[in-house]
């Protein structure tokens, strides 16, 4: 086939194949097929599904190239094991919440917000803004802040290669501005046994956690959280990590949340945030894709590191730099405060 035309049947067919793989997490298929091949029956059988219509999902999800089948056994592909329970970078949380209703619901108004600029889809479908949504909705919420935990273990290394890059003394204090469960901050103290940190959250997330993180790396002595409103103050900390955050809201938010910070923040604190960032130059990157889910989700927007630079010039801090992974997928946006 002409590539053009297989570039766009692939593209066609991409919600199918979501779906597919939506029902293969949904019915426990990477469950069952952990680390030992198993046969056809022996999967429907354990999941009580449907032999024909079982297996004929199977030869699909195979097609897909999670699972593969060899003399009618199926086993998991590199690609099939990020969707497990407990892989250390597990896709599964940000998977289903990428192909939820919920997201599914608000992508038909993108045509119209693109029309008229009005970046309110999410009121256009559910009356009111995402976050005010996720306090109304718990099961939306939990949706959410799994898909969001999940996304930074999806990014572990990554995230933890721009860490690398960051100047921290083994004294410092870090807070981590909307953190969800810590896995950001859990990771990095992990990595920096004398740190300590804050993990800073809406009071919603910080009362049902219960440190499983935390737990989980070995850091509960060193790891708080504690709930509050980045618009209005913070803790106290050496540097502050927000990742994903910025991005959530239009210019005039970001100034008010970095501007908090800084109020909040000693004299030589640093500040970084991680982001798809756009590059300067005109060429294509995963940011501007992802800059329509700002549309659809949120009023903010993806940003080039010279947009980050005037947010925070506007807000206290110096702009120092923006370093990228290997990648080139994420970057991490650096400055420290400016003299008050």
């Amino acid at each position: 086939m002409d590539p053009a035309k297989s570039h766009l049947r692939d593209l066609l067919f991409g919600q199918m194949k979501a779906q597919i793989l939506r029902t293969g997490i949904k019915l426990g298929v990477f469950v069952v097929i952990d680390t030992e091949p198993k046969s056809a029956e022996e999967i429907v059988t354990t999941l009580d599904i449907d032999p024909d219509h079982g297996y004929r999902l199977l030869r699909a999800l195979s097609y897909l190239d999670v699972l593969t089948e060899s003399n009618g056994m199926f086993s998991l592909t590199s690609a099939g094991e990020y969707l497990t329970e407990d892989h250390p970078h597990t896709f599964k949380d940000y998977f289903l919440f990428e192909v939820s209703q919920t997201n599914s619901s608000l992508w038909p108004h993108l045509p119209s917000s693109i029309e008229d600029g009005e970046q309110n889809t999410f009121v256009r479908e559910f009356g009111e803004p995402l976050f005010d949504h996720l306090d109304s909705n718990p099961e939306v919420a939990t949706l959410f802040n799994d898909g969001m935990e999940s996304y930074s273990r999806l990014h572990g290394a990554e995230i933890q290669e721009l860490l690398n890059g960051i100047e921290i003394t083994e004294k410092s204090h870090v807070c981590d501005i909307g953190g969800g469960y810590g896995y950001l901050l859990c990771t990095l103290l992990f990595t920096h046994q004398s740190l300590t940190g804050t993990v800073f959250e809406q009071p919603e997330i910080v009362e049902h956690e219960t440190q499983h993180l935390a737990t989980e790396f070995g850091v509960a002595d060193r790891c708080s959280y504690v709930a509050g409103d980045m618009f209005e103050a913070v803790p106290s900390a050496d540097v502050y990590f927000l990742k994903h955050i910025i991005h959530d809201w239009n210019d005039t938010q970001a100034i008010q949340i970095l501007t908090t910070i800084r109020e909040h923040a000693p004299d030589d604190a640093q500040l970084v945030l991680i982001e798809h960032v756009l590059p300067e130059s005109s060429s294509p990157h995963f940011a501007s894709l992802y800059d329509m889910q700002m549309i659809v989700w949120t009023n903010g927007r993806e940003r080039t590191p010279g947009e980050y630079a005037s947010l925070l010039e506007q807000s206290g801090w110096e702009y120092n730099e923006t370093t990228f992974d290997e990648n080139d997928l994420l970057g991490a946006v650096k400055a420290t405060t400016m003299p008050c």
